[in-house]
């Protein structure tokens, strides 16, 4: 049995032991065994999870056997029906380029959202969905700031999940790597305008 299969067999037996807690009205066990479910469930995301997603413009440039797919759900270049015709087994990351409207990322860059809008479109999110997180994309030199302004309003950084845009190697920005914030993902290329690609970690999947 591999390693996922076994962490999944784990899952299981606990969310029955869970259940069971819950019929016997042993709320301080149940609560132990719903702890012990959200640990196995983050140590089988860091095996399974893509550590790779692509975004285009023109979906026809993302390799076929993508894993994961970034697209737009509004403005020009909006494709997210398109996305899931082309990429039913992959996992679909959906973009919103304008504060206004939902998507699971707000694009943040010249021309779309800027850092201010981010704390209001936060309030909206949550209000929309409580048990998620938004993930907030831009250029990796904005993070900074956008993480005071976030901090201002009283967002803590555990709340949201960064996607920062810093084309120069194969790498996920953090202090260890680069002079930037740690992020959850990075997009590191954009394969000669006309895909792009970002390296992932675990965490960007716990939305």
């Amino acid at each position: 049995m591999s390693i996922p299969d076994r962490i999944r067999h784990a899952i299981r037996k606990r969310i029955r032991a869970r259940d069971r807690y819950h019929r016997r009205h042993m709320g301080r066990s149940a609560k132990r065994e719903a702890r012990l479910i959200r640990r196995l469930r983050r140590r089988l995301l860091s095996w399974t999870a893509p550590r790779t997603q692509f975004d285009a413009v023109t979906l026809a440039n993302v390799p076929p056997d993508a894993r994961a797919v970034g697209c737009y759900v509004n403005g020009d270049y909006a494709n997210h029906e398109e996305a899931k015709r082309r990429f039913p087994d992959a996992l679909i990351t959906t973009i919103s380029v304008r504060s206004s409207e939902l998507g699971d990322v707000l694009d943040v860059e010249p021309g779309d959202a800027a850092v201010s809008d981010c704390p209001a479109y936060f309030a909206r999110f949550k209000q929309a969905r409580p048990h998620s997180k938004p993930v907030f994309y831009m250029p990796a030199s904005w993070v900074n700031g956008f993480r005071l302004e976030m901090k201002r309003h009283g967002i803590k950084r555990r709340q949201y999940i960064i996607w920062s845009a810093h084309w120069t190697h194969r790498h996920i920005c953090g202090p260890l790597v680069d002079e930037y914030p740690k992020a959850d993902s990075t997009q590191f290329t954009t394969h000669d305008e006309r895909v792009d690609e970002s390296k992932c970690r675990p965490s960007y999947w716990r939305r």
